[in-house]
C-alpha cells in the first residue's frame, strides 16, 4: 500500500483519541485514527460503559428488594445474569456505532491496525490489509492501558474476562480496592458472590477522602464483604472460586500542560501520560491537544478534576481532601452535611451518606467537595 498523508494521525481510538479526531476535523484537518481493537478503547468496550450498564441492572434489583418497605409488593425478584449481558452488550454496540457515525459525518479515516511511531511526521502501520507508513504533520499517542497480572496469579480474571463470565462465581477474591475493585465487589456481592477484598494499603479506595472509604467499607461489609486491607496478597492467601485482578499498566510518556512530548509535533493524552486516569480527562486532553496541533493556543488545568465512583453509596469528589489540605498546611475548615438530615432523602429511603466540603479558611475558597450517597454521581 502506498504512503497515506494526513494532516493528523491519532493513535488510539479510545475517549481521549476519539475527542481528539472530532475536535481536529471540526477545525478544517484532514485526520486518521488507528485502533488495533475497537473503537471506544477500554472505557466504552471493556471498562467504564460495561460495569455502568451492570450496575444499572444491579441498582434495580436492589430497588426491588426493598420495594415492600415503600408498600409495593412486587414478589422476589430474581438476576438473569445473562440478560444483563445482553443488554450490556447492546449498549456498548449502540454507542460503539454512535462513534463511527460521527467519524464517516466528519470525514475522519479510520484504521484497524497497530501504529508504532516512527519519528516525526511518521507512523508505520500494521493491519490486515498490510504494512504502510503514514505521513502527517502532527500525531497524537492515545494508547492507553493494558491489562497487568500480579506473579503467581497470572490465571486470574482480568475485569475483561470478568465482564464476560458465563456464570456467576459462588465465591472471589477481588484483589486492589480501587474504584475498579470495588464496582465489581459491589456486582458481584449483589448477585451472591462471596467476596474477599484485599488492598495492601491501609484503606480501600487510597487517595480517596477517609470519612468516604470508611462509609463504604461499612458499606461493603454490611453487604457481606469481606474486606482485608494492609496486607500484600499471595497466591496461598486465596480461597475464591475465582481470583480477579484489578490493576492496569501503561508506559507513561512526559507531557507539558499543551500535551506536548520532548518532540512538539508529538502529543500524548489519557491514561498513557499518567496524570488523571478518568475518561473525561482523557476527552479533554485530547481536546487541547488537537488544538494546539492546528495552531490554537490551550493548555490543561487539573486543579478541579471532578471524579465518581459507582460504589454503594455512590461517591463524587473535587479538589483536596481533607487529609490533603491538612498535610499541605492550608488553614482550613470543614462542613460537613448528614443524607439523614434532608427530607428528599428520608423520602427516598436513602439516607445513609453525607456532602463534605473542604475551605480555606482565610478566603473562603472551596477547596473541595465529596459526597458519598444516593445520586452523589448526578449531585
Amino acid at each position: 500500500m502506498t504512503e497515506k498523508h494526513f494532516d493528523i494521525a491519532i493513535i488510539g481510538a479510545g475517549p481521549g483519541g476519539y475527542t481528539a479526531a472530532l475536535k481536529a476535523a471540526s477545525l478544517g484537518k484532514k485526520v486518521v485514527i488507528i485502533e488495533k481493537e475497537e473503537l471506544g478503547g477500554v472505557c466504552l468496550n471493556r471498562g467504564c460503559i460495561p460495569t455502568k450498564t451492570i450496575l444499572a441492572s444491579i441498582s434495580i434489583y436492589s430497588k426491588m428488594l426493598k420495594a415492600g418497605e415503600f408498600g409495593i409488593e412486587a414478589g422476589t425478584p430474581q438476576i438473569n445474569w445473562h440478560k444483563v449481558l445482553e443488554r450490556k452488550k447492546r449498549v456498548v454496540t449502540k454507542l460503539r456505532k454512535g462513534i463511527e457515525f460521527l467519524f464517516r459525518k466528519a470525514g475522519i479515516e479510520t484504521i484497524k491496525g497497530t501504529g508504532t511511531v516512527k519519528g516525526t511526521g511518521n507512523v508505520s502501520v500494521a493491519s490486515e490489509e498490510g504494512s504502510f507508513d503514514i505521513s502527517c504533520k502532527s500525531i497524537i499517542i492515545a494508547t492507553g492501558t493494558e491489562k497487568q497480572m500480579l506473579p503467581g496469579f497470572e490465571k486470574a480474571l482480568t475485569s475483561d474476562e470478568a465482564l464476560e463470565l458465563e456464570s456467576v462465581p459462588a465465591s472471589m477474591a477481588v484483589i486492589g480496592a480501587g474504584a475498579v475493585g470495588i464496582e465489581f465487589s459491589r456486582i458481584f456481592s449483589a448477585l451472591g458472590t462471596k467476596i474477599s477484598l484485599y488492598e495492601m494499603t491501609p484503606d480501600i479506595l487510597p487517595g480517596t477522602d477517609k470519612d468516604i472509604s470508611d462509609l463504604v467499607s461499612q458499606s461493603l461489609r454490611k453487604n457481606g464483604v469481606d474486606i482485608i486491607t494492609g496486607k500484600t496478597v499471595k497466591p496461598s492467601d486465596i480461597e475464591g472460586q475465582q481470583v480477579l485482578v484489578t490493576g492496569r499498566k501503561f508506559k507513561k510518556i512526559q507531557v507539558n500542560p499543551r500535551m506536548e512530548t520532548s518532540d512538539k509535533d508529538i502529543y500524548a493524552i489519557g491514561d498513557v501520560t499518567g496524570i488523571a486516569n478518568y475518561a473525561h480527562v482523557a476527552s479533554m486532553q485530547g481536546i487541547v491537544a488537537a488544538k494546539n496541533a492546528c495552531g490554537i493556543q490551550s493548555e490543561m488545568d487539573y486543579s478541579a478534576v471532578p471524579s465518581c465512583i459507582f460504589s454503594d453509596p455512590e461517591i463524587a469528589s473535587v479538589g483536596m481532601t481533607e487529609e490533603k489540605a491538612r498535610t499541605s498546611g492550608i488553614e482550613h475548615k470543614i462542613s460537613k452535611f448528614a443524607f439523614a438530615g434532608l427530607g428528599k432523602s428520608s423520602c427516598e429511603g436513602e439516607t445513609n451518606g453525607f456532602v463534605k466540603i473542604i475551605v480555606d479558611s482565610k478566603t473562603d475558597e472551596v477547596l473541595g467537595c465529596h459526597i458519598a450517597g444516593a445520586h452523589a454521581s448526578d449531585l
